[in-house]
Formats: C-alpha cells, structure tokens, sequence
C-alpha cells in the first residue's frame, strides 16, 4: 500500500453540516494571503454548489474569492487539456472513428465490426457515437489498458470484443495526437516530482464528493505532496470498511461508500477524521423515528426493535395510485408539516424527483391549482425545469431536424407549431392552431412533403395525401371557392375561405421555407460546409423572443459553429458526410445544455436527486420510487469492457442512484416523505416499487418490527374521497398509518347540506342580464332549432358552453386511407352520389375523390369506387326522378321568434333532402323543422327524404297546425337555453318507435289542442328505451347508444338519466309523436 501524502487529511461525517463547520474553522482558523483564492472542489453539483456559497456567506459574512471548480476541470486545467476541443474527447473522437468504420481494414480482427455494420445501411456514425462514448470513459477509467494496447500488449484476451477495440484504438493513435489519458498520467508523473512546476492553489478541499474517478483521486493526492488537501465526505459508518455493513439499508445500498474507501486505500489514505451527525434526538431527550434510523446509519449497527410511536410522523410512505395522487398527497402532507412545525419555511422542503419529465408538469398542476384554497398554495420552483423556455426551443430544433429523414407526419408538422420559438417565425399565433389544424384535416394531408419524397420510402412517386398536395387544395380553395371541378388537376378545399386567407398565407409561406430548407440538407457535404446550411435553416424555422429563447438560439448557434473546429480536428478534408451523420452528433451535442437559473430560491424546491445532494433540509421528499425509474435499469453495450470487468470506483450509475436515496435518508432533519405508485389506478393491482423503498421498508421493519407497517400510508384513488374528510377518522387500516386530513377544500361537502348536488352549468351566468332594447324580434336559423332539439345535450356544450367534448372533431390521421372506417365510406358514397347527380362518368369519378383525398389510390380505390357507385346509383335515380330543384329562403315568425333559414332543394313536388346512408332520426328531425317552416309560410305539400335502405315523406300539414308544431319546438328551444331536456336521441326514438300509432295520433291531437289529461308512461316502451340509451356492447357489430356520447354523459353524470319518467316519455313523444304520425314511406304518389 502506498505511503499517506504528508499534506492529505480526510474528513467524514454521517451529514453535511459537521463538515461545513471543520471547514469554516479551516477558513477562518488559517485564512489564506488577500489576493490567494480559496480552492473548493465540488462535484459537478450545481445545487450543493449553490448551498455552500450561501453556506458560506451566512457564516463568514461573505463568500468571496471562491473558486468551486468540479474534479474533472481542475484536473483538466492541470493536465493542460482543458479549453476548447480536444481530439480526444467523445465528440471529435466520433468523427476520428466515422472514417476508419466507413474503411475498415481488411483484417480477421475487424469481422465482429463489419458483421455489425453490414446490417446498419451504411450508418456508421452511432456506432462511432458510442465508441467514442467507451474510449472517452476507458481514458479515465482504464488509462493502463489503453497504454497497453498502444504496446500491442491485451491484458483482457479472454473478452470477445477486447480484440478489435485494441486494434481500433491503434489505429487512432497513429496520428501521434495527445489523448486525455497520456495527459493524466503525465500530470500524475510531474505531481510526483519535487518542483513540479504547476500553478497550484494555496489549499485545496474537496467537498461533499463521496467517489468520482480514482484518476482524479491519484492528482488530487499528487497535490497533497506539495498543498494541504483535505477531503470533506458524507459517510455512513463510524469505521472505513471495504465489508459489507452491519446495517441492512447500507448493506443494500451503499455499494459506492465501500468502493470509496477501497479507492482511498490504494491511495494509502489517513485515517479519517470522524465528526458526529449534527443531532440525535429532540429536545426533550426523546429521538424521533428518522432520527432513530440516522443515527443507526451512522454508527452502521442495527439496534433491537422498538416500538413506534403513535404520534411520530416523522417518517411516511405514501403509497398512491397514480404520479399525480402522489404529488396531491405530497401537497396535504406538507401543509401537515407547516401546520405543526410554525417555524417552517418553503426554503427548509426538498422534494426529489426521479423522473422529472413525468412529475415537473405535474408540479405545476397540482400545486398551481388554481380552485385550491387560498391558504393551500405552496411557492414552490422546479430545478431545471424539462420543459423550460429554453429547452422547448432546443427539443423543437431537434424535432424540426428529424423530419429530413421522417414521414412529416400531419400531427408532427402541426405539433411543432405549439413551440413559441415555431409560431412566431410563422407568425402564427397560438388561438389560430385548431382552425390549421381542421383545415389540414379537411384537406387530407397525412404525410410527406412531397410525391418525390414518399417515394423514398419504396412507395409510388403521387403526391396523394402529402403536404404539397393539401396545401396546393387549400389556396386553390381560396381562389377559386367551393367547385366541383379539378384545378390545375387538383380539387380546390374551401375550408380556409377568404376569412382565413392571411392566416393560410402565412402558414404556407413559413411551410415552405420549411421546406426548402429540408431539401438543402439532402446533399453530403464536408463537415465544414455544414454550419452554414445549418445556420440557415435554424433562421428560417425558428424567431426567438423571448430571453430564455435567445439564450437557446445562441446555445444551438455555438453547437453548429463547433462542427467546424470538429472538421479540424478529425481530420476530414476531402470526406463527404451525410445530414443523418450531422444530425446524429447534434443530437448528443444539443443534450448538453444547462440553462441558467437559480437553485436555492426561499420556495419549496423540486429538483432531481443529483442537484441538491447532501444538502440538509428540515423536510425531505422523495416521489416516484417505483421499480424501473429509480435506480433505473442498466443499458450497457456487451462490448463495454469496464462492465466487463468492474473495479472500485468506476461508473456505475445504477449504484450511484441507490447511494443517492441514502444521501437523502440522511438529509432530512425533521421528517422524511417517501412515495411511490404503488397500486394500478385502473384495477387496484400492486405495483413494484423501487429496490431502494424495499431495502428500506425491510429495514425499518428490523428497527420497528411490526409497527413499520404504520409507516405506510395507503391513500385512495381519488382526492375527494370521503375518508379524507372525517374528522378524527383512523381510516389507514389496522396494519397501515391513519389517513392523514385533506387541505383540498374545493373537495370537501359542506357539513348539514342536504339535497340534489348543484347543477354542472350555471346557465343563467352565461346568459344576458336583461332583454335587448326595442321591439326586435329574435332571430333563431332554422338549423339552431334542429341542433337544440337532435341532440340538447350537445347543443348545451357547444352552443352555451361553446366547447367541444369530441376530441376527434380536428383530428388530423399521419396514415393515407386504405381500410376505410363506416365515416369514410359514407363520405365516399356522398361524393360519389353528388358526381353521378353532376352527371360525371367513372374517370371523372375516380379523379375527382382521389383529388379530394377521400380514396386510398391503386385497386383498393378502385374496388371501393366501384362499391360506392353500386350503392350511390339506386339514390341518384330517385333523386332525378323528383325533377328540378332549387333553394328557398323561409322567414316566418312564430312563438316570439322569427325563425330564418334556407331550405336547399324545393320543386314542384316540394322539398328533397338526400343522403348516401341511411335515414337516420337525426335526419327525420331536419326534415321535419324544414317541412313546418315552408308549410307554415308557403306550403309546398310534401318534404320527401332519401336514403340508402328507405324513403320517407311528409305530406302537408294545415298552415296552423304546423305553426302549433312549430311554437313547441321554439319553447323546448327556450327551455334548453337554461337547462338540459331528458330527450336523448336513440333513446327518445325507440320509445316512441313503441308505442302504436293510436297513441301517437291520442298524443299529437293534445298537442294540437291541449287539455287536462293524466299523462303515464308507457312501461314496455321505457324498457326499450333504456336499452338504447346503453345497448349491449358485445358481438361482432356492437350497436351505438346515447351512453357513447360525452355530452350526454357530462349532463346526465350522477343521476338516472330517465327520473323522472314522465319528463322523459313527454319530451320524447313531443318530438317524434307529429314526426312518426305524418311520416309516409316511400316517394309520394
């Protein structure tokens, strides 16, 4: 073992606060020369960096010439290798080794490589990439393996894979460049010597560190050779030991703290200096059951069980049914802890999140709440927010980037619209999005730019369903309007009208640029041609606004203008490189960017566990301890020789993350919150929790027995559940902790109220105070009173709400139709119907929708072309067979309101709706709205409707009984504009369906002349009609009920959607009663 250097000292402690105190009495004991600066490492930690600057400034009045540089860049800087790019490093090193892959020698040691790269299509620049990645950690880690290989020694014959890496590094190194590794050790080889001649800092500590590379161990003890250096580590254990512990949470988890003092012992390391943890029980003289579990931690014994208190709340295992019940109960469980701790402030919390992706949005919805109580609002920060400013605009760079090689699918275009960055470049703002997206949709993009690039992809060279192609329809649509007739070949889509000229022009206008720039990228390049495309496309996509947006431009600017210095260094004059190369190492370059903020804000903070390590809070949380997230599951190449063969003190980044759960155990002062999704919010199964809350729960039970069961809180899957709410209720089970009391107030039911919960829309709040001045008469479209009664529960969403709970309505498809769904058929039958009305033979047929971007091309278009004309053709004759048509205004006042419209097609026969389907209900009812208004204003005798399977009429109606008819429809419109009618469509239609046709008639003549009769529902007929409100689901054709539809679900919620019965059965006969009693099958006589 080698001797100790005579200027190193260690320092431990089971907490942080013991070594801060050593090393304010180091600072202050021995203050260095005024213009010396004190030296402290810190591991590449901004948070704990953060913490001891204020740390240090709270204790000595001021933290001023502080340098806290992380191991890797003192070691660097006295290597020699530290500023700009080194050819070493993992980025240039990519581009050393794309050309020696691309070329690889004809040699037997290369045949594993080149059966790998024969199934990768040429792309060689990822297995570069991760190469690299291996040489990069084998210079830290395996210096004295690589300084073999350059000897022709393998000192790993026996791995498969050793071989060929051997080999491959020699050939990189025939260049003679210095790599990192002959770097560290010549700095280890001038620390050794007696002058070495390095610009030293006075004194050197290393704080809070527990292991990071030995390489960087071996400098900072050649340093001890020359200036003090201490070594300030969080440990658990009284004792250095390379044994298992005696402690069975350290003995699970605390791998890296024994592989620490394995690495200082080769370093022939001193004995360390133990301090005690900051305290070990209250004031009173009483420990709480955290710090019980610390101070065995830190003395590593286990000591007999004791029995838990019943009010110790110091530690709590929440185990929930979903991320966001984890956060809401994070939420009450905090608000617990300000309620009992008055001195508690939002600065003492700490909330670690594993997976922040899944949680930071979270965070912001749950404690953002805006229904929650005023005095249940916590100020909290999220460290390095995943979807800050800055981030967003450099996932959208990296999204824009991989639609070169993708589908540029509709959803992808569209989607990169939601990104500020995106929008202003097209000038486009965020409310304008749904009308681009139903114009997309409407227009039958689905994917591709072009017909040129779809053939990329093996597929036929058409422009069918590409972008081009929706595009070239929608401005042909402004131009020329609505028109049967091709264009220029194609089929002009009226969806955008001149109302939305400007907003589809500047869309089209950023898309092309889009476009172009796209295109630029096909051609290879040399590597120092590409900043320049790069620049320019960056430019044409993307305008920052904002700060944070400019910070990521220039951060992504930086990026692209290193590919440069990358061209020198590999070494690549004359070779040409593909975009996909480019935009592999942009990838991994633009992963890299740590945006500037604030760790330590006096909010509580939610951060990733590596940020705030070892820094002591009175409250520390820990979420989303579940199996697979954290530790998370180890992804290593087979050929990756460290994994191959580990020693003490490489990276492991799995044992890193279980250390790191110990960190946090022993950084809570007061009360520690653990949490996981521990039960399926779908089915109530158990869900597997993380091996560090195992390793944890079986010792607690070894320090509790069976009261550690009462660490565990098991919550229920929603928020307003009852047991949250009763007051002094013990609602956790016999063998789990008691529920703790919501702060969700908005969830809590007013004691002693009684009686039908409050309706789900105030209506009256929508509508206007006080009638319009005057005597106008209201105008009410005939197509608003159809609406209101087809369908009073959607006409209430969306005409008094105006939202939409259909999230299909602007759904665009990222796949060209080729199995057609019963909506596609009917849509091709309509056109098919409409063109055979205009008189268009088969070709013109077939052109026409394949235009229009309703039929799949090839023999799938033609075989549903030609079924589509079979069933299309029956319609068509009758509809000729009614004679000419045209439209007709209908103005008519009745029943307080002046009811307008147009009725599309009335001839001497009278009116003619048709559709290519069947005669639905709906259908019935807005053929009878139009059949009242012409009768009542000029009758025209007849209303015929043709579908598919049937055709039905309406004869005519006596000018005062249709003006009756039409009064009750008005007033059941006036009624829904302040609540929601019982009248659901397929049930409303199979009760009256029911009944016979004396009761039809006995119900329409109390209509037309209303008297005090006893009204009672018809038993047999609501037993249909409950059975269409929710049909059985099963078989091959399930059948469609009211159930499927979200309005009516919404406005029915929590109640029988038929009590009463007798509102039910009067609404429904009130519609279809005069509906079934003048309806006549088939073309009037």
């Amino acid at each position: 073992m080698p001797s100790s250097p005579p200027g190193f000292s260690v320092v431990t402690a089971p907490c942080l606060e013991p070594l801060l105190d050593r090393l304010v009495e180091t600072v202050e004991g021995d203050p260095l020369d005024p213009l010396q600066r004190e030296t402290i490492v810190v591991a590449r930690n901004t948070g704990l960096r953060t913490w001891l600057t204020h740390a240090l400034a709270q204790r000595l009045g001021c933290a001023a010439s502080l340098d806290l540089p992380a191991p890797v860049s003192l070691v660097a800087r006295l290597a020699g290798v530290s500023g700009g790019t080194q050819p070493y490093e993992a980025g240039p090193l990519a581009w050393r080794l794309k050309p020696v892959l691309d070329a690889l020698p004809d040699e037997a040691v290369f045949e594993p490589l080149r059966a790998y790269l024969d199934k990768t299509d040429g792309q060689t620049m990822p297995l570069a990439k991760r190469l690299a990645e291996l040489f990069d950690d084998y210079q830290v880690y395996r210096p004295d393996v690589l300084r073999g290989w350059e000897r022709g020694r393998d000192s790993h014959s026996q791995f498969q894979h050793g071989a060929w890496q051997a080999a491959l590094w020699r050939l990189l190194r025939s260049d003679g460049l210095p790599d990192r590794a002959s770097a560290f050790t010549t700095l280890e080889r001038r620390l050794a010597e007696a002058a070495p001649n390095l610009s030293l800092p006075p004194r050197l500590a290393v704080f809070g560190a527990l292991l990071f590379p030995p390489a960087y161990y071996r400098v900072v003890a050649g340093i001890a050779r020359h200036r003090p250096v201490t070594l300030y580590a969080v440990t658990s254990g009284p004792q250095p030991t390379t044994q298992p512990h005696a402690h069975p949470l350290l003995r699970a988890l605390g791998t890296r703290t024994r592989h620490f003092w394995h690495v200082l012992g080769e370093l022939g390391a001193p004995p360390p200096a133990r301090l005690g943890p900051v305290r070990l029980g209250t004031e009173a003289g009483e420990a709480t059951a955290l710090q019980e579990l610390q101070r065995a931690l830190a003395d590593d014994e286990l000591p007999a069980p004791t029995p838990l208190a019943a009010s110790d709340r110091s530690v709590r295992v929440h185990d929930c049914h979903s991320p966001r019940r984890e956060l809401e109960a994070l939420r009450d469980a905090l608000l617990d802890a300000f309620a009992e701790m008055p001195d508690l402030r939002p600065a003492d919390v700490l909330v670690l999140l594993p997976d922040l992706d899944t949680y930071a949005p979270l965070v912001d919805a749950v404690f953002g709440a805006e229904d929650a109580a005023e005095g249940a609002r916590l100020p909290v920060h999220v460290v390095h927010h995943p979807h800050a400013p800055a981030l967003r605009v450099v996932e959208a760079f990296r999204k824009a980037l991989r639609m070169h090689d993708g589908r540029v699918t509709a959803s992808e275009l569209l989607d990169l619209l939601s990104y500020p960055v995106v929008r202003q470049a097209a000038g486009i703002r965020e409310d304008e999005i749904p009308r681009l997206r139903a114009w997309v949709a409407e227009a039958g993009v689905c994917w591709g730019l072009t017909g040129a690039r779809k053939a990329q992809f093996g597929l036929p060279e058409d422009d069918l369903h590409t972008w081009r192609f929706g595009l070239d329809r929608l401005l042909l649509g402004v131009m020329t309007g609505d028109t049967p007739n091709l264009v220029l070949g194609h089929a002009p889509c009226d969806a955008a009208g001149l109302d939305g000229a400007d907003l589809l022009g500047r869309f089209s206008e950023w898309a092309e640029a889009l476009f172009s720039r796209l295109g630029a990228l096909d051609r290879e390049r040399r590597l120092a041609d590409w900043p320049a495309h790069l620049l320019l496309f960056l430019d044409a996509v993307f305008t920052p606004e904002a700060d944070e947006e400019l910070e990521a431009v220039v951060f992504l600017r930086t990026k692209i203008a290193e590919i440069e210095s990358l061209h020198e260094l590999a070494e690549a004059e004359a070779a040409a490189v593909s975009f996909r190369a480019v935009r592999a190492h942009l990838d991994g370059a633009t992963g890299t960017m740590e945006v500037r903020e604030p760790v330590l804000t006096g909010r509580v903070t939610f951060a990733d566990p590596l940020v705030l390590r070892h820094a002591p809070h009175r409250v520390v949380a820990v979420l989303g301890l579940n199996d697979g997230v954290w530790p998370r599951p180890e992804t290593l190449p087979g050929f990756d020789l460290i994994a191959h063969d580990p020693h003490p003190g490489d990276a492991h980044p799995r044992e890193t993350e279980k250390q790191l759960f110990l960190d946090a155990v022993l950084a809570a002062r007061d009360r520690l919150i653990l949490s996981h999704v521990g039960r399926s919010q779908k089915d109530n199964a158990p869900r597997a929790a993380s091996v560090c809350l195992d390793a944890f729960l079986d010792a607690a039970r070894q320090h509790w027995g069976a009261d550690a069961d009462r660490l565990v809180v098991r919550h229920r899957l929603q928020p307003f559940a009852a047991d949250y709410f009763r007051l002094g209720a013990e609602a956790g089970g016999d063998d789990a902790a008691p529920l703790p009391p919501s702060y969700a107030s908005q969830h809590r039911v007013a004691r002693g109220r009684t009686g039908d919960p409050a309706p789900f829309l105030d209506i009256q709040r929508l509508l206007p105070d006080a009638a319009p001045d005057g005597d106008d008469v209201p105008t009410l479209p005939l197509a608003e009173l159809t609406a209101a009664w087809t369908n009073p529960s959607q006409y209430v969403v969306r005409r008094r709400l105006r939202a939409s709970l259909d999230l299909d309505d602007d759904a665009v498809r990222d796949d060209e139709p080729v199995v057609l769904d019963g909506l596609e058929r009917w849509r091709i039958r309509q056109e098919v119907l409409e063109g055979l009305l205009d008189g268009l033979d088969d070709d013109a047929l077939s052109a026409r929708l394949l235009r229009c971007g309703l039929l799949p091309g090839g023999a799938p278009g033609a075989a549903w072309l030609r079924r589509a004309r079979e069933e299309a053709a029956p319609i068509a004759e009758a509809v000729r067979s009614w004679g000419p048509t045209e439209p007709r205004a209908v103005e008519i006042e009745v029943g307080g309101v002046r009811l307008v419209g147009t009725v599309a097609a009335v001839g001497e026969r009278g009116a003619l709706r048709y559709r290519a389907g069947s005669v639905r209900g709906k259908d019935l009812v807005g053929a009878w709205v139009d059949h009242l208004a012409l009768e009542a204003a000029t009758p025209v005798g007849c209303t015929c409707t043709v579908g598919r399977d049937e055709v039905v009429h309406f004869g005519g109606v006596p000018s005062d009984d249709a003006r009756t008819f039409l009064a009750a429809l008005v007033k059941g419109w006036r009624l829904v504009q302040t609540r929601s009618l019982p009248l659901y469509e397929y049930a409303s239609y199979a009760y009256a369906q029911t009944l016979t046709e004396g009761q039809i008639g006995e119900f329409v003549s109390r209509v037309l002349r209303p008297r005090d009769v006893e009204f009672e529902p018809n038993g047999k007929a609501m037993g249909k009609a409950r059975s269409a409100f929710s049909p059985f689901k099963g078989g091959p054709t399930p059948k469609r009920g009211d159930d499927d539809d979200a309005n009516v679900l919404l406005v029915t919620r929590d109640r029988d959607p038929f009590v009463p019965e007798e509102h039910f059965a009067k609404w429904a006969l009130g519609l279809w009663a005069p509906i079934l009693h003048h309806r006549r099958s088939g073309l009037p006589s």
